[in-house]
């Protein structure tokens, strides 16, 4: 039918396993900077808890948005299908977004310290376990296949090792697009 592959393959973590289960899978590196970030302490929060404006919402994900992305995220958070996750340290400090998806909570932004990211997935693990109504945390594209206008540089090849780190069940996120013109 002249549809064209824009497949990819994801990675994600299933919350039915035991928090030790999960990090038995994960790399040897991955495992020495758990215990390492070990005492780093997270909130996660819905438009329930917290009820941002508009404005303050879009200045927290600033530049990790996709332009015009904001809005559409800003309104699931009104739906709260939105968590957004804080730092806690000496004050409170915006660090991630996962998005609900059915039964699958979806870590789509990061804007932590770039040494806190394994401390911060492993908090989302046991964050979403504790709500007792999701059986996956999906970490995203850890490969573009033949996405040859998606190739990656090298952030992305860094993301894409940093995800697989973490083990989990790889498997196809299937898209496909036309091309009419």
């Amino acid at each position: 039918y002249k549809f064209l592959n824009k497949c990819f393959i994801a990675s994600r973590l299933n919350l039915n396993q035991t928090i030790d289960e999960i990090i038995s899978n994960c790399s040897k590196g991955h495992k020495s900077e758990i215990k390492k970030q070990f005492n780093i302490n997270y909130i996660f929060e819905t438009y329930q808890d917290n009820k941002l404006e508009y404005d303050e919402f879009s200045k927290l994900i600033g530049s990790n948005a996709i332009k015009g992305y904001d809005v559409f995220l800003y309104n699931l958070y009104l739906e709260k299908k939105i968590y957004m996750t804080y730092e806690i340290t000496n004050d409170k400090s915006f660090c991630a977004i996962f998005s609900i998806a059915g039964v699958t909570a979806e870590y789509l932004i990061n804007n932590s310290s770039p040494f806190n990211h394994h401390s911060l997935i492993i908090s989302a693990v046991n964050f979403f376990k504790s709500l007792g109504k999701f059986k996956y945390l999906n970490l995203g594209m850890i490969n573009y296949l033949e996405n040859f206008k998606l190739q990656n540089n090298s952030k992305k090849k860094n993301i894409s090792l940093f995800k697989k780190g973490f083990g989990g069940e790889k498997y196809l996120f299937s898209i496909f697009g036309k091309n009419y013109f």
